[in-house]
């Protein structure tokens, strides 16, 4: 990487793409992800394989544009140069989408929230805004290529497809938020390490940002600051997860022995419902839920001290096999 970024300055040209500010910090928010991701082996493949998917987007991003700087200095204009053209100029929208799903999916870990239509929506904007790159956009300051479709307000509808996707770094910590307030601990200190830790990455964003504007620095600081923002949500994020060490390992096994509907109780439990309130929610008697209560805590093994909550040991199991799946 770093090699074809000094061939690229020393052909086509320096420029903010290939400044060695953004492969330091580039490498180094890489680095910080990988190191995340081998230290805790034990979540489950597709949170790794995100933390390892984010870390490989953040370390390419120069060299996307060394590589850009390259091809239009040997073919300007070709259909070559438009395909790395748009690549180079849309690939900070899946690590800016990374900074907005990873707090989401820990909230749906630890609050047990059934909805994904956040990060579906997140994942639809996404798409949509690297769709308007692919066929509106021309001008990949400091390079031009021949759009796809040639339609005057395409890259304005492209433009505000990726502020939408910006803003919404905004709901993760806003939904964590709202989960502590219906959730116990110590479920509910986790959440609020995500929260923290989103928050964390929209005020780096937009201090750099601002830093931008007042400096003259330009885009070198808002990427600087869109790498550590997304290692700082991710950390954050995978940290606030780690409850290995409160919760027993077999879990996963405990939680099989529920029947289906034991299961579906427990489930909303986790969610922070009390025993009223999941009795509205299956339509069935309080009296009958008290009874499927006092079955999970019974097949779950947990403790039954004066000093212990099994409603919030029950969570916690519920959680551990969650992050086991």
């Amino acid at each position: 990487m770093g090699a074809t970024v000094v061939a690229s300055r020393e052909v086509a040209g320096a420029f903010w793409g290939t400044s060695y500010v953004v492969l330091f910090s580039s490498v180094g928010a890489a680095a910080m992800l990988g190191r995340t991701w081998s230290r805790f082996d034990r979540f489950s493949r597709a949170w790794r394989r995100g933390i390892a998917a984010t870390a490989t987007l953040v370390l390419a991003y120069p060299g996307l544009w060394a590589v850009l700087g390259l091809v239009d200095h040997r073919s300007p204009a070709s259909r070559v140069t438009w395909m790395f053209a748009v690549a180079a100029g849309s690939a900070h929208l899946p690590i800016v989408a990374a900074c907005s799903v990873f707090p989401l999916l820990a909230v749906r870990r630890l609050a047990g929230s059934p909805s994904r239509r956040p990060i579906v929506g997140i994942l639809v904007l996404l798409v949509s805004a690297i769709a308007s790159f692919v066929l509106f956009f021309s001008d990949f300051d400091p390079f031009v290529a021949q759009p796809l479709v040639d339609w005057q307000p395409g890259e304005v509808v492209g433009s505000t497809l990726s502020l939408m996707v910006l803003a919404t770094v905004l709901l993760g910590p806003i939904l964590a938020l709202r989960a502590v307030r219906r959730t116990e601990a110590p479920i509910a200190q986790q959440l609020l390490r995500v929260a923290l830790s989103a928050f964390a990455g929209v005020g780096l964003v937009m201090a750099c940002g601002v830093l931008s504007a007042s400096t003259g620095l330009g885009v070198v600081v808002v990427l600087v600051g869109m790498n550590a923002a997304a290692t700082t949500v991710i950390v954050g994020c995978t940290r606030a997860l780690d409850v290995a060490d409160d919760v027993s390992p077999e879990a996963t096994p405990r939680v099989e022995r529920l029947s289906p509907r034991e299961a579906e109780v427990l489930a909303l439990l986790a969610d922070g419902l009390s025993n009223a309130g999941i009795a509205e929610r299956l339509v069935v008697s309080e009296r009958t839920v008290d009874a499927h209560v006092r079955s999970i805590f019974t097949k779950l093994g947990l403790p039954d001290g004066p000093h212990d909550n099994r409603r919030v040991h029950a969570v916690k199991v519920w959680h551990q096999a969650q992050m086991a799946k």
